[in-house]
């Protein structure tokens, strides 16, 4: 199955999962937290794909539109950032949670970066 094939059985599956979702809404919060990141992030590389090929179509500039997927994925980041946040003054990401250390480690080489895009703003 080609990738396009794939995309339209994934399509029609998830119309038939958004109606079983109307009907039987209670879902575990950690599932639909795990199916809306996946959603987001499929969403994400749609929309990116789409831009992509509209921007070749039009011959537009290319750093317009990585200008626009930069915001976005920013926009993106934030909102995990947030759940986490949530997730953690909760309780229920704790320091013995998987992946901890990869999460720190990351958000630290995030902010020497973003500390030198802007210092002195934190």
């Amino acid at each position: 199955m080609n990738v396009s094939e794939r995309v339209l059985a994934l399509t029609a599956e998830l119309y038939e999962v958004e109606e079983q979702l109307r009907s039987e809404p209670l879902l575990e919060r950690a599932i639909v937290q795990r199916f809306r990141n996946a959603m987001d992030a499929a969403r994400l590389t749609a929309w990116n794909m789409d831009a992509l090929v509209m921007m070749r179509e039009n011959r537009e500039d290319p750093n317009k539109v990585l200008n626009i997927l930069t915001a976005e994925r920013v926009r993106r980041f934030t909102q995990l950032a947030t759940d986490l946040y949530s997730d953690i003054k909760k309780g229920t990401i704790t320091a013995q949670s998987s992946g901890m250390e990869m999460l720190k480690n990351a958000l630290e080489m995030l902010m020497t970066e973003v500390e030198q895009l802007a210092p002195g703003s934190s």
